[in-house]
C-alpha cells in the first residue's frame, strides 16, 4: 500500500478485503452508484448492487455483466425498488425496467400511487393479464390502456362481447380480424363509430354483400356497396370534395378512408386540413382521423396527432398514435410536449419507446444481438435442466432472463420476432425451439 492509499475512502482501497468491508457499511446512494460503475471485484459488485437504488445502473450490470449470478441479483433488486421502495420517483424508474408479468401484474393492481400503476400497465405485454385488467379495472383510463395493447384475437373477441364502453369496444374492434364477428358488430352495435370501425376491417366479400342487403340502417348497407365497387382513387376524388362531411353520397365517409394508402391525402385528414372536414363536429373529426391513422406512416404527422390528442384527453388515439412513432427525434417532441398531468404517466412509455430506437441504432438492440443473448441463456438453461432431471419451466434460474430478452425481442418485432427466433434455435440446437414454445408463453399472445 502506497502513502496516497492512505487518503483514499477505504472503499478505493487497493485491498479487496478492506473495500468490501467498507462497502457492506456504505447507505449513500451517490457513493454505491459509483461503485456499481468502478469496481472490477464480482463479490464486491454484489454487495453494492444489493444495496442500491439506481434501477439505470441495475439494468446496465442486468444487461452487460458476463456473470449470470450478477445479472439475476441485479434483476431481482431492480424487482425489490418497484415493490418496496419509499420513493415514489424510484419506483417508477424501476418499474420501467420491470419485465417480470407476475411482479408487474401485482403493482398495478395494488400500487397506492397512480403514476406507479399506470406504468406497470404500460409495461405489461402479457395478454391473458392485459385482458384481466379490462375485465376487473375500475379506472377507465387503466381500461383503455390495457385495450389498447391487446391484439390475440381470441381475447379481443371475448372482451368486445361484453365490453359496455364504447370507447373501449372501438379500440379493441380496430384490431379485430374476425369476419363473421366483425360483421356481427357492423350489423348490431349500437356505438356507431364501433359500428363503423367493424364495417371498414370487412374484407371478405361474403360478408360485404351481406351487409349491403341486411345492413341496420340504409347507410350501413350503402357503405357496404361502396366498399365492393369504389376503387381508392374514386374514394379520393370524393373524400376531397368541399364540404362532403361525415356521409359521402349516403356511405360514411371514415369507413372508406381505411381504404386509402395515399400519405398525402392521410395526412391532411387526419390533421383535419381536408376539405371535406369543413363544419363537421369534433366528434365526427376524431373517426375520420382515427381511420386516417390506421394506414398513415408520416412521423411529424403522427407526433402532432398524439399532442393534440394528449391535450384532448382521447386515450384511444393517443395510444393508437405513440404505438406508431418510430423516429427518435419526433418521440422526444412527443416526451416534451405532452398535454394533461394525467398523461405524463404515459410519457415513461414513450421514453422507453426511446430508448428502444437508440439502442438499435447503436447495435445493442438489434435482433441478431438480442437472438444471441437468448441462445447464451438457452445454453445455461439446457445445461441446468439436464443436471437438475428437466423440471418445470419456470423453476429454471434461466426463466426470468429468457423471458426478458424475449421481451425486448417482442417488442423489437411483434409480428414475427418471437417466431423467427423459435424457428432459428433448432441450428442451434434441436431441442431449443420446444423449450422455447414454453419460455414464450403468453409473450404478446404467443401459445404453447
Amino acid at each position: 500500500m502506497g502513502l496516497a492509499d492512505l487518503f483514499k475512502p477505504k472503499w478505493k482501497n487497493p485491498d479487496v478485503s478492506i473495500r468490501r468491508q467498507a462497502v457492506e457499511k456504505i447507505q449513500d446512494d451517490k457513493i454505491l452508484d459509483k461503485i456499481l460503475t468502478s469496481e472490477t471485484d464480482e463479490g464486491i459488485l454484489l454487495v453494492a448492487l444489493k444495496k442500491s437504488n439506481s434501477p439505470k445502473l441495475l439494468s446496465h450490470l442486468r444487461q452487460k455483466s458476463p456473470n449470470p449470478e450478477i445479472r439475476r441479483a441485479a434483476d431481482r433488486r431492480i424487482t425489490e425498488i418497484a415493490e418496496k421502495n419509499t420513493v415514489l420517483g424510484k419506483r417508477v424508474e424501476a418499474v420501467k425496467l420491470l419485465r417480470n408479468t407476475d411482479i408487474l401484474h401485482k403493482i398495478a393492481l395494488n400500487d397506492r400511487e397512480a403514476a406507479v400503476r399506470v406504468d406497470a400497465v404500460i409495461r405489461i405485454n402479457d395478454q391473458q393479464t392485459l385482458a384481466e385488467f379490462v375485465e376487473k379495472e375500475k379506472e377507465s383510463f387503466i381500461r383503455k390502456i390495457a385495450a389498447a395493447k391487446i391484439t390475440r384475437q381470441d381475447l379481443l373477441a371475448r372482451l368486445i362481447k361484453k365490453e359496455e364502453d364504447s370507447s373501449i369496444r372501438y379500440t379493441m374492434v380496430s384490431k379485430l380480424e374476425d369476419q363473421d364477428l366483425l360483421k356481427e358488430l357492423a350489423m348490431v352495435d349500437s356505438g356507431g363509430f364501433v359500428q363503423n370501425v367493424a364495417l371498414g376491417r370487412i374484407t371478405e366479400k361474403k360478408a360485404l354483400e351481406y351487409l349491403s342487403l341486411n345492413g341496420r340502417t340504409t347507410i350501413i348497407m350503402s357503405t357496404a356497396r361502396a366498399l365492393m365497387t369504389e376503387t381508392e382513387e374514386s374514394i379520393i376524388r370524393k373524400i376531397t370534395r368541399p364540404g362532403m362531411g361525415v356521409t359521402l353520397m349516403g356511405v360514411h365517409t371514415d369507413v372508406l378512408i381505411r381504404r386509402i394508402q395515399d400519405q398525402k391525402i392521410l395526412k391532411d385528414i387526419a390533421l383535419n386540413q381536408s376539405s371535406s372536414l369543413a363544419g363537421m363536429s369534433a366528434n365526427y373529426q376524431s373517426w375520420e382521423r382515427q381511420a386516417a391513422l390506421d394506414n398513415l406512416e408520416d412521423q411529424e404527422a403522427i407526433a402532432r396527432i398524439a399532442i393534440e390528442e394528449s391535450v384532448n384527453g382521447n386515450i384511444s388515439l393517443f395510444i393508437q398514435a405513440v404505438q406508431k412513432l418510430r423516429d427518435k427525434s419526433v418521440i422526444q417532441a412527443v416526451i416534451d410536449a405532452a398535454g394533461k398531468p394525467e398523461f405524463f404517466m404515459l410519457k415513461m412509455e414513450m421514453e422507453r419507446r426511446l430508448e428502444i430506437v437508440n439502442s438499435m441504432e447503436q447495435g445493442d438492440y438489434s435482433f441478431k444481438s438480442l437472438y444471441s443473448s437468448l441462445l447464451a441463456s438457452m445454453d445455461e438453461a439446457y445445461s441446468w435442466g439436464k443436471e437438475n432431471g428437466w423440471p418445470l419451466m419456470e423453476d429454471y434460474p434461466q426463466w426470468q432472463m429468457i423471458r426478458e430478452t424475449a421481451y425486448q425481442i417482442y417488442d423489437l418485432d411483434p409480428q414475427k420476432g418471437l417466431q423467427t427466433a423459435a424457428d432459428s434455435s433448432v441450428e442451434h440446437h434441436p431441442e431449443y425451439p420446444g423449450m422455447l414454445n414454453h419460455f414464450f408463453r403468453d409473450i404478446g399472445g404467443w401459445m404453447p
